[in-house]
């Protein structure tokens, strides 16, 4: 590819990507249709590939092009896109991915993750999940700091705003849910 990227940046990609996959050099280099030595020259930065190998190898570890060349951290582009647009982990996004893709949850729960989100109450709940998570967190460095009285006092507010919050979201899921369900049905009897 005439070195137009950082070989020794594309190097450390795959040998991250290769481990968190789970694969040796033999087996990644078996999928590539190259050599074990070959793969360990990519891996440290000292050998080149070919375009047809580079497609071969994003293939192989599940990421874009632009990933493999160090262009975005995300493995794809459209999971970069939405990570810096919402500000969501990649881990974050790739769950909303695959869930939104997966037939089962098409089958059973069609598009309530939207509906949900498109609730007015939705900045509300975010609010409230990122309460607990303050309270949590003060709660484990009390717990760290070896101040127990303090660390359940929080406990005690945690559990209370965690009941608050469930029985809050449960309320807004239902009404979002019930408002929907009443809207759709209204609009195919012809009333909208």
């Amino acid at each position: 590819m005439n070195n137009i990227y950082d070989l020794k940046k594309t190097g450390e990609i795959i040998q991250k990507r290769r481990k968190q996959l789970h694969l040796s050099l033999e087996a990644l280099a078996k999928t590539c249709f190259t050599t074990r030595q070959t793969v360990s020259k990519w891996e440290k930065g000292t050998g080149e590939m070919t375009f047809e190998q580079a497609s071969i190898l994003c293939n192989a570890l599940g990421c874009d092009m632009g990933h493999l060349l160090g262009e975005y951290p995300e493995l794809t582009r459209q999971a970069s896109d939405i990570c810096k647009q919402t500000g969501l982990s990649e881990s974050a996004v790739t769950t909303l991915l695959e869930w939104k893709s997966s037939e089962d949850r098409r089958k059973f729960y069609p598009d309530y993750l939207s509906r949900i989100l498109d609730a007015d109450e939705a900045e509300y709940m975010f609010g409230c999940i990122a309460e607990y998570l303050t309270y949590h967190r003060l709660e484990r460095d009390a717990f760290d700091n070896n101040d127990r009285d303090f660390a359940m006092e929080l406990q005690s507010m945690q559990m209370a705003r965690l009941w608050s919050i469930s029985k809050d979201f449960s309320n807004i899921v239902e009404m979002k849910l019930s408002a929907d369900e009443y809207r759709e049905e209204d609009e195919s009897n012809g009333k909208a």
